[in-house]
Protein backbone atom coordinates (compact mmCIF):
# COMPACT_ATOMS: atom_id res chain seq x y z
CA UNK A 1 0.00 0.00 0.00
CA UNK A 2 1.10 3.52 -0.74
CA UNK A 3 1.36 6.18 2.01
CA UNK A 4 -1.67 7.97 0.53
CA UNK A 5 -3.70 4.78 0.89
CA UNK A 6 -2.83 4.57 4.59
CA UNK A 7 -3.75 8.21 5.01
CA UNK A 8 -7.12 7.64 3.30
CA UNK A 9 -7.89 4.66 5.55
CA UNK A 10 -6.99 6.60 8.72
CA UNK A 11 -9.04 9.61 7.59
CA UNK A 12 -12.04 7.35 6.90
CA UNK A 13 -11.83 5.79 10.37
CA UNK A 14 -11.51 9.24 11.95
CA UNK A 15 -14.55 10.50 10.01
CA UNK A 16 -16.64 7.49 11.04
CA UNK A 17 -15.60 7.98 14.68
CA UNK A 18 -16.54 11.65 14.52
CA UNK A 19 -19.94 10.88 12.96
CA UNK A 20 -20.68 8.32 15.70
CA UNK A 21 -19.75 10.86 18.38
CA UNK A 22 -21.99 13.53 16.84
CA UNK A 23 -24.89 11.10 16.49
CA UNK A 24 -24.66 10.09 20.16
CA UNK A 25 -24.27 13.57 21.69
CA UNK A 26 -25.58 16.05 19.11
CA UNK A 27 -29.07 16.79 20.47
CA UNK A 28 -28.25 17.76 24.08
CA UNK A 29 -28.27 21.50 23.37
CA UNK A 30 -31.48 21.24 21.36
CA UNK A 31 -33.27 19.41 24.20
CA UNK A 32 -32.05 21.95 26.76
CA UNK A 33 -33.25 24.85 24.59
CA UNK A 34 -36.65 23.21 24.15
CA UNK A 35 -36.99 22.76 27.93
CA UNK A 36 -36.07 26.43 28.47
CA UNK A 37 -38.67 27.55 25.90
CA UNK A 38 -41.34 25.41 27.57
CA UNK A 39 -40.46 26.98 30.93
CA UNK A 40 -40.72 30.45 29.36
CA UNK A 41 -44.13 29.66 27.88
CA UNK A 42 -45.42 28.49 31.26
CA UNK A 43 -43.89 31.14 33.52
CA UNK A 44 -43.26 34.21 31.34
CA UNK A 45 -39.53 34.44 32.10
CA UNK A 46 -36.41 32.42 31.35
CA UNK A 47 -35.20 29.85 33.91
CA UNK A 48 -32.01 31.80 34.69
CA UNK A 49 -33.88 35.13 34.94
CA UNK A 50 -35.15 36.67 38.18
CA UNK A 51 -38.98 36.68 37.95
CA UNK A 52 -39.20 40.17 39.45
CA UNK A 53 -36.79 41.53 36.81
CA UNK A 54 -38.64 39.93 33.90
CA UNK A 55 -40.20 42.30 31.41
CA UNK A 56 -43.96 42.12 31.67
CA UNK A 57 -45.83 42.01 28.35
CA UNK A 58 -47.88 45.16 27.64
CA UNK A 59 -51.58 44.99 28.31
CA UNK A 60 -53.84 44.79 25.31
CA UNK A 61 -55.62 48.05 24.49
CA UNK A 62 -59.32 48.13 25.21
CA UNK A 63 -61.61 47.44 22.27
CA UNK A 64 -62.84 50.52 20.40
CA UNK A 65 -66.23 51.87 21.45
CA UNK A 66 -68.91 51.29 18.91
Amino acid sequence: MQPWDWFAVLAAFAAVGWFVKVMLTGDDERHEEEANRTFFDQHGHWPDEDPSAAIKPPKAPPPPAA
